[in-house]
């Protein structure tokens, strides 16, 4: 487990060096499931097992929480590769008891632990006059992970377990088998959709705002032994009982996160030794802007271009320096007003 940390800590801190800017997203988000298929099942199974008066109310999943961590390794102004990973949890239970006893009759319970890790690309809004607000536009696609699956049936008298095991992607019985304990992993894929907005306080830390959808499913299989095979899966009238095929994970979602960013600007901020030594005087803004323009790292260069122009705002290449460098940060707008005047 250590040796896992270290790997991962290591890998992220050479993305972090590889890379002008990176941003880390603490996210938690609300997520809306309707597997109908999978919940009629549920809905019916104390009929199945001869408990016709039962309450049979149910839906699985619902509205559900999750929460994960999103890392986006800026390969320009504009775009981002991204890494994605969250977790949800949701569970349904039937109960049935004896009304004149209070004794458990019967019980459905069917619960899943998922886990999503994702990679793909956003695409960032950079609003003109803005650097604080960022609107953004981003798809992903990745693996569903189980970290705990299970769909468990009790009835007395026969004390019967029937098992929905994402692992193996069927319905099994085993009188004897602890579905609490079911930690196996079962991958499905997946991919989603997102737009939202990164607003931030200072150059480093921030919130986001985000929405989107999300597909995903699991298939569901009847096994080929025990009671419940696809033959033997119809009830009195000669009826399935269980008629789903998918276990269907999509759903939209929504919420909102803590945003931390590395590089970027903040760079503009190093410490006086690291950045080169000029004469005092009318023109260090401007060579400082230089040394920043060369670097690459055009929001620096425009902030102390713009301190230049106030001190010598007679000097045409000065605004042309500016241009430039809302040219490279996709400002065309900006970058016309002042190359003109050059």
């Amino acid at each position: 487990m250590g040796k896992r940390v270290l790997i991962i800590v290591l890998s992220l801190a050479l993305c972090v060096s590889a890379f002008a800017k990176v941003s880390i997203d603490l996210r938690g988000f609300g997520i809306l499931l309707n597997p109908s298929d999978f919940t009629a099942d549920i809905s019916k199974t104390a009929w199945a097992f001869g408990y016709e008066d039962a309450d049979l109310a149910s839906e699985f999943g619902g509205f559900t929480g999750g929460g994960g961590a999103g890392f986006k390794f800026f390969v320009s102004d504009n775009i981002s590769i991204d890494i994605l990973a969250d977790f949800f949890f949701t569970e349904e239970e039937i109960t049935v008891t004896n009304e004149s006893t209070g004794a458990t009759m019967f019980i459905s319970n069917a619960a899943l632990s998922t886990a999503y890790l994702g990679a793909g690309a956003t695409y960032h809004i950079n609003l003109e006059g803005s650097s604080t607000i960022t609107p953004y536009i981003s798809a992903n696609a990745g693996a569903l992970i189980m970290a705990q699956g299970f769909w468990e049936v009790w009835t007395d008298p026969t004390n019967l377990t029937m098992l929905f095991n994402p692992r193996y992607n069927v319905l099994e019985t085993d009188p004897d088998y602890n579905a609490y304990s079911d930690y196996d992993f079962a991958m499905g894929f997946g991919g989603q959709i997102e737009t939202g907005v990164n607003i931030m306080f200072s150059d480093s830390a921030g919130m986001s705002l985000f929405g989107g959808y999300r597909i995903a499913s699991v298939a569901i299989d009847y096994p080929d032994t025990g009671i419940w095979t696809e033959n033997n899966n119809i009830d009195s009238n000669g009826e399935p009982i269980f008629t789903a095929s998918t276990l269907d994970l999509s759903g939209p979602f929504f919420g909102a996160g803590l945003l931390f960013t590395i590089g970027g600007e903040a760079a503009a901020k190093q410490p006086a030794a690291t950045r080169p030594a000029v004469d005092t005087g009318a023109s260090q803004y401007e060579q400082y802007g230089d040394y920043y323009f060369k670097a690459k790292n055009y929001d620096a260069a425009l902030k102390y271009y713009a301190a230049a122009r106030k001190q010598t705002p007679q000097r045409a290449d000065v605004y042309k320096k500016i241009g430039m460098c809302y040219f490279y940060l996709k400002q065309n707008a900006n970058a016309v007003r002042y190359l003109q005047y050059y």
